[in-house]
């Protein structure tokens, strides 16, 4: 591939210093548009992020109440109150099952298990 001589022609210059001076404007305008459509989401990113932080903190809130709420001294007091007796405290009965004879053991088989494959 032979090299091209730098040229002295003014034309052709102009020529590129035009072609450059369009794309670097192509490149300027295709930014600033991208900046102006974007213009709103760092403020909904920001916003997002605060309602993020509250709507954590209201989940540990209420997963705290939750575990208080939920803690043993709590349920105890409340079956207390109504009625419930633990099962320490709750009268007994009992009564007599006979003296019936346990029935035997089942004994395992004399000939141990044998399983036949057929393929179709």
């Amino acid at each position: 591939m032979p090299r091209r001589r730098l040229s002295a022609d003014p034309a052709r210059w102009r020529r590129r210093a035009v072609k450059l001076l369009l794309t670097y404007l192509l490149l300027a305008l295709t930014l600033l548009s991208t900046r102006s459509l974007t213009r709103d989401v760092r403020p909904a990113l920001l916003a997002a992020r605060t309602q993020e932080k509250q709507l954590t903190q209201e989940r540990d809130q209420r997963e705290l109440r939750v575990q208080t709420l939920l803690a043993d001294t709590r349920v105890r007091q409340w079956a207390l109150q109504n009625g419930m007796v633990l099962t320490a405290e709750a009268p007994k009965t009992s009564r007599d099952l006979g003296t019936q004879a346990v029935p035997p053991l089942p004994q395992a088989p004399s000939e141990p298990l044998k399983v036949k494959i057929q393929w179709n």
